[in-house]
């Protein structure tokens, strides 16, 4: 609710280039809301290049291409939908959406199906399937992967499960958070790296969710931004943080978390978003802005036909606003 819109911003603390990070809001720190009785449930954004954006829908496997006017000191200054494009697909409960302009293909992760999968642009045709370890397959049901991002400078994918697989561990609790596995995928679908992340504790749970990771956003340079949505007292929360995989135990082999002696990612706040009953669970990284900070862009899901919002940041510290 705008009403009850309020931030709570951190500055990163440390050396070097991460510790420079900043995420702010763009302009007064409110969503912009693109009203539509035809589309539904979008989960994840991606950006295509210039005004261009898209979105994947977690009600049916439909893309919506999206027109998000970014101003040049990253306010969000218009938001339009173009004709959804129906992905040929046995998906379902689409989550997350990567853009790889290279192939011309959108990718999207689901949390049911064989993985994650490509498709085009303009006709959703079926294309290239990227089958995740096995673990995965222990994902609990509607906690599964809803978060996928590529950056095609580095050539690579990261996706992660929202909350524990049933192998590793329980969910988020009021006391603890919950243990989820960040995966890095090669552009060919070779399984890079695999790391353990641990969320923040879920004041309360809500229809089967707590706290968990509903996106990750791959940055230029390789820094990796974390989404968190949590449910509390005061209704839905959005985090995003700094992950740090340096030292992060390898954690591709291991066929339980649970007991494990392990080192998990470090992680830095960048942004705290207590946001009523907007729910944002999708994120991407958008165009370099005026003075060389980079546009970041949230995307909260309706919950079904209505008002989908789109909150514009600003990310400034990466090397050369690149």
């Amino acid at each position: 609710m705008r009403s009850g819109l309020w931030l709570v911003l951190v500055v990163c603390c440390g050396t070097g280039e991460a510790g420079e990070l900043k995420l702010v809001p763009a302009g007064d720190g409110k969503p912009v809301f693109l009203k539509s009785g035809e589309i539904a449930g979008l989960s994840g954004v991606t950006w295509c290049g210039g005004d261009a954006f898209a979105a994947v829908s977690d009600r049916e496997p439909v893309v919506v291409p999206l027109t998000l006017k970014i101003g040049p000191t990253g306010v969000l200054e218009k938001v339009a939908a173009g004709v959804p494009v129906r992905l040929a697909t046995q998906l379902s409960d689409c989550e997350g959406i990567a853009w790889v302009a290279g192939e011309g293909r959108f990718y999207v992760s689901a949390e049911g199906g064989p993985g994650i999968q490509g498709f085009g642009r303009a006709d959703g045709k079926a294309g290239p399937v990227v089958r995740l370890p096995e673990v995965f397959g222990q994902a609990r049901v509607n906690l599964s992967m809803e978060s996928l991002t590529f950056e095609s400078g580095a050539g690579r994918f990261w996706t992660a499960n929202e909350e524990a697989l049933t192998v590793d561990g329980p969910v988020a609790g009021p006391k603890e958070g919950t243990l989820v596995r960040l995966q890095e995928i090669s552009k060919d679908g070779r399984m890079l790296r695999q790391v353990a992340w641990r969320t923040e504790r879920a004041g309360m749970r809500f229809q089967g969710a707590g706290n968990g990771v509903v996106d990750l956003c791959l940055l230029p340079g390789g820094q990796l931004l974390v989404l968190e949505r949590g449910f509390g007292s005061g209704g839905l929360h959005a985090r995003v943080f700094l992950a740090d995989l340096t030292g992060a135990t390898e954690t591709g082999s291991l066929e339980t978390l649970a007991g494990a002696a392990i080192k998990v990612a470090g992680k830095t706040l960048l942004m705290d978003l207590p946001s009523g009953f907007t729910n944002y669970e999708g994120m991407c990284a958008g165009p370099v802005l005026a003075d060389g900070s980079r546009s970041v862009i949230l995307v909260a899901d309706s919950g079904g036909p209505g008002r989908h919002g789109f909150m514009a940041l600003r990310l400034t510290g990466l090397s050369g606003g690149r």
